[in-house]
């Protein structure tokens, strides 16, 4: 595939040579579009992302000791 794309580019490039022009791309390039910004109040109420090697921090009333308490037990 490499050889054709080379070929390819290559008979591109002695066109253009032979034409007196500048090498123009076989392809279009990608369009980019502009994204519009937020509206504040949705900044305002966006939460960081959680990372993910950190362990999430409760505020629950129970401790953990409570929680295992509560757990049932197997035997």
């Amino acid at each position: 595939m490499s050889r054709i794309h080379e070929a390819l580019k290559k008979a591109e490039q002695d066109r253009a040579a032979t034409q007196g022009s500048t090498i123009q791309p076989a392809f279009s390039s990608a369009t980019v579009l502009e994204v519009p910004p937020l509206p504040e109040a949705a900044v305002a109420t966006m939460q960081p992302p959680i990372s993910l090697g950190s362990t999430p921090a409760f505020s629950g009333v129970y401790s953990l000791d409570e929680l295992l308490a509560r757990c049932p037990q197997q035997e």
